[in-house]
């Protein structure tokens, strides 16, 4: 069992966000993307609002479609949980911030994260 990984979760709101990304970044439309993987066009509608998950066949069409990873369209890829995972528990401890503190520390992130992309 020790070469095992740690079971990674689904995170919704980041295959939400990269479904959309990848559609504008492409100029494809929903319609287009159904047309191209064979997904229904409500059922990609319904992804993009976050009322239904996709199943596994549905995810591999998409992302072939893409051409991504299923493990990128599905935010399972562990850098970009962590980065997540770090802006969530940021965005909580600034509740309440000055606008300067605010401001200094988006100027510490920045300079933390430039050069990298999510």
């Amino acid at each position: 069992m020790s070469g095992l990984g740690k079971v990674k979760e689904f995170n919704k709101d980041l295959f939400i966000y990269r479904l959309n990304d990848l559609m504008y970044s492409r100029g494809i439309s929903a319609a287009q993307l159904s047309r191209a993987s064979g997904v229904q066009n409500y059922l990609i509608s319904n992804y993009l609002k976050g009322n239904t998950t996709p199943n596994l066949s549905n995810i591999v069409k998409i992302s072939s479609v893409l051409n991504v990873s299923i493990d990128y369209l599905l935010g399972l890829d562990g850098e970009v949980i962590k980065k997540v995972s770090e802006i969530k528990s940021l965005s909580a401890m600034l509740k309440g911030a000055s606008a300067q503190d605010i401001e200094k520390k988006a100027d510490e992130i920045i300079n933390m994260y430039s050069g990298s992309r999510l």
